[in-house]
């Protein structure tokens, strides 16, 4: 069975893994500590690097397919820069 995933849906999902990961930027960069944002910035990292790889991939193959608007061309294209920049993190 194939799983079909509509523009609606990946835009949304591209955009809330985004914005994780620029809110997780934003607390390291100002500083921001607490064990519960701790506690659940690490619980939550794995799965979300792994959703971005995937949904990154699903963005690319439908770019390719040519069934995409704007608005999912944009945050794909968002996800995919968000992706790298953390996949080359663990590179330096």
């Amino acid at each position: 069975m194939k799983l079909q995933i509509e523009n609606k849906q990946l835009t949304f999902i591209n955009f809330m893994v985004t914005g994780y990961f620029i809110a997780l930027y934003g607390l390291n960069y100002f500083e921001i500590e607490s064990n519960t944002i701790a506690f659940i910035g690490e619980l939550l990292t794995i799965p979300f690097i792994l959703a971005a790889i995937i949904f990154s991939a699903m963005g690319i193959k439908k770019l390719i397919t040519g069934n995409m608007d704007l608005k999912t061309g944009i945050s794909s294209f968002l996800l995919i820069m968000c992706t790298g920049l953390i996949l080359f993190s663990f590179i330096r």
